[in-house]
C-alpha cells in the first residue's frame, strides 16, 4: 500500500500529527516501537493547552469518557487510557527492533 504520510513515533505528538493528517484525507502509517495500549507516564498528564486542542479536535468527551470507564474499572488505574485509532485512514503498526 502506498502512504501520503509515514509519521514515526505514535504517541504525544505523532498520534494528533497522523490523525490531523487523515482527517484531511491523507492515507497515514504511524509506527512505534511498542505495542498499544502501553502504560507509559510521560502522556498521563494533560495540560491545559493540550484539553483545549483535545476539545478543538473533537476528542475531549472520549478521552474523558475512556478515563472514566478505566477508573470504574480499577480505580488503580487513574490516568490509563487505551490508545485505540479511530480513523481508518490511519494504520498503526508496532516496529520491533
Amino acid at each position: 500500500m502506498n502512504y501520503d504520510a509515514i509519521v514515526i513515533g505514535a504517541r504525544a505528538a505523532g498520534s494528533p500529527t497522523a490523525m490531523l493528517l487523515a482527517r484531511n484525507g491523507h492515507d497515514v502509517l504511524a509506527v512505534d516501537r511498542a505495542n498499544f495500549p502501553s502504560d507509559t507516564l510521560s502522556t498521563h498528564v494533560l495540560h491545559a493547552p493540550g484539553v483545549a486542542a483535545l476539545k478543538r479536535w473533537g476528542l475531549l468527551d472520549a478521552v474523558i469518557e475512556s478515563v472514566v470507564a478505566a477508573v470504574a474499572k480499577d480505580p488503580t488505574a487513574i490516568g490509563y487510557v487505551e490508545q485505540v485509532p479511530t480513523n481508518p485512514n490511519v494504520k498503526v503498526v508496532p516496529v520491533t527492533k
